[in-house]
């Protein structure tokens, strides 16, 4: 039974009860439209994900060829890596968040003098992120920029903007490319993973919409990792070029100094990080750690699955979930909310929280529930139920189980059994990160 049908169906159940002259088969054919409704919901909310993600593919797909035709290739945001283009796809601003570096280029057609770019840099670097609509900018509560993700003062933006002016290097295009391709390379693993759990799961499927929604699934994994292995052949080709064609190397390019450790980049967001613990009973140091791991603090964050910002939030499930919880409303947050780190942080912690205190309640020990909320949070409620029950997605079923375990045979066994390798990496990455960040807040 599903999460939804675990909180609907005891309070029909009671209603039943209390009604005493009801009729057993006025109550059965009453649970035969509920279960169809709740199917008909069901159903819906799975083909408006299929639809997103299928348009949200396209235009990624449309964005990446029109840069390409002004590069040679496309590079794009990723979880770890903020890339924002000038208006005319002239210019190209890199943000890593993994190794604290700035990149700026400008496309061989670039008309623009090194100080007209230094100014476009300091711009956006100032700029609000995730606000670029009216509906974001109502509903957010303060402005983060990109060098408040940086952790770099406003004033000192200004002199770091200008080493653009007084720096120039040799085209990275190449360095570029070959961290694309690995990361290409990665995501195929990944879509390659997901989807042998998938036939799997369908092949043990007795029930045909779950079937035809698998199918789904099977087919978009199976178009995203053609997508990936064209843009391999694609970058190959651009790499070949770049080494032997002198015209494609004239691109100019200017990396900026900037330094900020672990905890200064963390704290950029401790005001969001205190009131989003206080208000969903968590810890603290698990949202730095969810977004550590998520993101490495890149409020600009994008995954192909697709999910957004800081917390990596899925809109149309973990979205959904949240916006049903806190506002009583069906409809999933747009990417330019999850841009915008307030509200992000909102809808990361707040999925926690139903994870936590809701999904996982019946786990009765809070360290083994805190395990299966990190593992959840990566792969679903379900799969961590399928790592106790075998094939059963039953989370219910599976807190037997795990309420006769310590939480260390817990944690073991999610290492050891979880049934994607990337969730098994992330529960220890985000276990890890939650010492270190435990120290930090206990010393302010």
């Amino acid at each position: 039974m599903s999460a939804i049908k675990q909180l609907i169906l005891p309070s029909v159940l009671g209603l039943s009860l209390l009604c005493g002259h009801a009729q057993a088969d006025d109550f059965a054919d009453f649970a035969a439209d509920f279960q169809q409704e709740f199917d008909s919901f069901k159903q819906q909310a799975d083909e408006e994900y299929q639809s997103y993600a299928a348009q949200y593919r396209q235009e990624l797909l449309d964005f990446k060829n029109n840069v390409a035709s002004k590069w040679g290739y496309a590079e794009v945001s990723t979880k770890h890596k903020a890339v924002i283009y000038s208006e005319d796809l002239q210019e190209k601003l890199v943000v890593d968040f993994d190794s604290q570096q700035v990149l700026v280029e400008q496309a061989a057609g670039s008309k623009k003098s090194a100080a007209q770019v230094a100014s476009w840099v300091e711009k956006k670097l100032l700029e609000p992120i995730g606000q670029a609509k009216q509906q974001a900018i109502q509903q957010a509560k303060t402005e983060t920029s990109l060098a408040d993700a940086l952790a770099v003062p406003v004033k000192q933006v200004p002199e770091l903007a200008k080493q653009v002016i007084a720096s120039q290097q040799p085209r990275e295009a190449e360095k570029a490319i070959g961290e694309t391709l690995d990361s290409l390379h990665q995501e195929k693993q990944q879509l390659r993973e997901y989807l042998k759990s998938t036939e799997a799961a369908r092949q043990q499927s007795r029930d045909a919409a779950e079937k035809a929604k698998l199918d789904e699934e099977l087919e978009l994994t199976r178009k995203n990792i053609q997508d990936r292995e064209q843009e391999q052949q694609q970058y190959q080709k651009v790499l070949a070029k770049l080494k032997t064609d002198p015209a494609a190397k004239q691109v100019r390019s200017h990396r900026l100094n900037i330094e900020s450790k672990r905890w200064q980049r963390s704290s950029s967001y401790r005001r969001l990080v205190s009131s989003a613990a206080l208000s969903t009973e968590l810890p603290e140091q698990l949202i730095y750690a969810i977004m550590e791991t998520e993101s490495s603090f890149n409020p600009m964050a994008v995954s192909p699955i697709p999910a957004f910002g800081l917390m990596q939030i899925v809109p149309n499930s973990a979205g959904i979930d949240v916006n049903q919880h806190l506002n009583k409303s069906k409809k999933a947050p747009s990417k330019d909310q999850l841009f915008t780190p307030d509200l992000n942080v909102t809808f990361g912690s707040t999925y926690l929280h139903i994870l936590y205190y809701r999904y996982l309640s019946s786990i009765t020990d809070p360290k083994s529930r805190l395990y299966c909320t990190i593992a959840a949070y990566n792969t679903g409620a379900g799969n961590v139920a399928k790592t106790f029950n075998g094939s059963s997605m039953r989370i219910k079923e599976a807190a037997v189980k795990i309420n006769g375990m310590s939480s260390e045979q817990v944690y073991h066994t999610l290492l050891k059994r979880l049934p994607y390798s990337e969730t098994r990496k992330y529960l220890k990455k985000v276990t890890q990160a939650m010492t270190y960040y435990e120290q930090q807040v206990s010393q302010i």
